[in-house]
């Protein structure tokens, strides 16, 4: 199975998809920039101011590509900043969540408190529906995990993206400095403090 068809598969309905990279997008941009570059044996030869611009494949000029390098580049940064600030969000509703259940769990309703302060919960009980707790647990359990297979998903697609750049554009490699920059960001070194 192809990594376009993996990613289309996991993704979570929640999320969406315009939540995730846009794998076939930057797929699409490499596809037109390997047909665009020129032949190695053009590479090295000087161009006349007289002799007819450079053809891709199909015999277009190169010059009126309208997909550039900068372009797959523009891509790559602005699908990892969108998947930093929805790592972002989802952390800090995961985060709200917890804040919910550690409220709940430390109150003590009213009426099970007697005259001088002292809880009358019986003992083995609590003043809270234990259901309810174990219900919105496994909730926070399931977002975090969610979270987890987004994040994994998404560092993967920009791994195998950034590798099939530089395998079909050899002049042009960027994997180095993106997958550094993709190991900088926190939704990678997992900086979620959850």
């Amino acid at each position: 199975m192809k990594f376009g068809e993996h990613l289309k598969a996991n993704i979570a309905p929640e999320y969406g998809e315009q939540a995730y990279l846009d794998y076939q997008q930057l797929d699409s941009i490499i596809s037109e920039l390997s047909q665009t570059k020129p032949s190695a044996a053009n590479e090295s030869r000087v161009v006349s101011l007289t002799a007819p611009p450079q053809t891709n494949a199909q015999g277009l000029d190169t010059s009126k590509v309208n997909v550039t390098e900068e372009t797959f580049l523009a891509k790559i940064d602005s699908d990892m900043v969108k998947v930093e600030k929805f790592t972002l969000s989802q952390v800090t509703k995961i985060r709200a969540k917890i804040m919910d259940l550690e409220a709940l769990l430390k109150q003590q309703p009213s009426s099970l408190l007697s005259d001088e302060g002292s809880s009358t919960v019986p003992e083995g009980t609590s003043g809270w529906n234990e259901r309810e707790v174990v219900d919105r647990a496994d909730e926070i359990g399931n977002d975090f995990l969610r979270l987890e297979k987004y994040v994994n998903i998404n560092f993967m697609g920009f791994h195998k993206i950034l590798k099939k750049h530089d395998k079909n554009l050899p002049n042009n490699p960027c994997k180095v400095f993106y997958i550094n920059r993709l190991n900088a960001q926190a939704w990678v070194r997992g900086e979620w403090n959850i």
